[in-house]
């Protein structure tokens, strides 16, 4: 991660980025994982033993400092406390690699964290406009992908003697532009104007805009976190696994199913395999992908690989079978493909697309299916998507049971989409990524 700090007295600052210690941070990866309104975008990730980290960069971060002196010495010391704070959370939750980093003055966070607090409170007038165009030249020329500017203001400006425009920061290539109004003077509608044009919410990147009463808010938790969760929305957030898995993805290519939301899925394994694969520095996983349908249908679309170009150069050679739905033939058949050629004494974790239904015929053969492979030190995961799923066939599969089910552990072995095009989305994948980390 690059950061930059602009204060009126506009030192500039750069960051090399660091790798959370698994054991100690997944408590705050887990408030990393919010979207600016709060609402959860995963579930709590902070549950011991598997550690589920966010990575946030790379980004490019920009402050710009109110040090006029309207805002005085002691709220201009809580604006840079409230940038040490970011600089600590951003950096322990980016990469330690090469594409995190962009270093241009050596400065190590210390160091910045240092320049920080020395920063001075000039106690000037009030150049708005001038502060935001300085800030577009010395921060347009970066190459990043992401860039997030934030600036804050009490909401005073020198208009009459400032001609600069306050939305000098939207013509800045890929920048999102948060705005922190802070005192009571931004409930008038035109300081909310105000808030609105710094923030580029008329372009085609808006920003985000957010209003305090007064500084000491900027500390406060939960405004805290809103902001490092909008910073870090793009964020990737890795599950550790802490054992050798062999995982196997099964399509189903029934007819019921679909051509066009066949592919979906498929995409969605070629976007998990290379999510697993790509993190998998432990050597840990290899990965299998079948297709089924009817009774005769059942296909190893690619052998286990740890490689993910192995798994996306299968997976673009895979045609849907447009059959029939017989789901126990489908488990027989893992089984043995498992018996063959699974890893003796790993555990398996095999994701099954279902709705949970089969031919009249192979019904009833589901549980005893499902306990067969169970019985493989294989953990079974169904993906349904939107409601018309036949809960009763679902149960079955994930237990083992033709009856009698325990709803909290089929909760767990179940993971609900509401439409195929949300296969795409990143939570989604996040998610699983999660539960196939775990126990379930």
């Amino acid at each position: 991660m690059a950061l930059s700090v602009v204060g009126t007295n506009l030192a500039f600052l750069q960051d090399q980025t660091s790798t959370p210690d698994c054991s100690t941070h997944c408590d705050i990866c887990s408030s990393l994982t919010r979207d600016i309104n709060g609402g959860p975008f995963l579930d709590d990730v902070s549950s011991p033993p598997t550690c589920f980290l966010c990575e946030c960069g790379p980004v490019k971060l920009l402050f710009v400092l109110d040090s006029s002196e309207s805002v005085g010495l002691q709220n201009f010391t809580l604006e840079k406390e409230f940038i040490i704070r970011i600089i600590n959370k951003i950096t322990k939750f980016s990469k330690d690699k090469v594409e995190g980093a962009r270093i241009t003055s050596g400065c190590s966070s210390v160091h910045q964290k240092s320049n920080v607090q020395n920063m001075r409170w000039i106690a000037g007038g009030t150049y708005t406009g001038e502060a935001l165009d300085f800030a577009r030249q010395a921060f347009g020329s970066s190459q990043l992908d992401r860039k997030v500017a934030i600036v804050l203001t009490d909401g005073r400006s020198d208009t009459h003697r400032d001609a600069k425009p306050l939305s000098s920061l939207c013509s800045v290539p890929k920048i999102k532009v948060v705005g922190i109004g802070i005192g009571d003077i931004f409930r008038r509608a035109s300081y909310a104007t105000m808030l609105e044009e710094i923030t580029c919410l008329d372009t085609a990147s808006p920003g985000l805009y957010l209003k305090i009463t007064d500084h000491v808010q900027l500390l406060e938790d939960s405004f805290f976190n809103n902001v490092t969760g909008y910073i870090c929305q793009g964020r990737l957030c890795t599950a550790n696994f802490q054992e050798a898995t062999d995982i196997v993805f099964m399509l189903d290519g029934s007819s019921s199913v679909g051509q066009a939301n066949f592919y979906r899925a498929r995409e969605f394994v070629e976007n998990m395999a290379a999510r697993l694969l790509s993190q998998d520095r432990g050597g840990l996983l290899r990965l299998s992908v079948m297709q089924y349908s009817d009774g005769q249908q059942q296909r190893v679309e690619v052998p286990f690989t740890a490689r993910v170009e192995d798994v996306l150069t299968g997976l673009a050679a895979t045609l849907y079978m447009d059959g029939a739905t017989d789901l126990p033939a489908a488990l027989a058949f893992l089984t043995s493909t498992l018996q063959r050629e699974g890893r003796s004494a790993v555990s398996r974790k095999v994701v099954v697309f279902t709705d949970g239904r089969s031919v009249a015929s192979a019904r009833a053969a589901i549980p005893g299916a499902a306990a067969t492979a169970l019985a493989e030190n294989t953990q079974l995961l169904a993906i349904t998507v939107g409601e018309g799923f036949d809960e009763v066939g679902v149960c079955q599969l994930v237990t083992g049971q033709a009856n009698g089910f325990d709803y909290r552990v089929v909760d767990s072995r179940v993971h609900r989409v509401a439409l195929y095009s949300d296969l795409a989305r990143r939570v989604v994948m996040q998610s699983l990524a999660r539960k196939l980390s775990k126990a379930f």
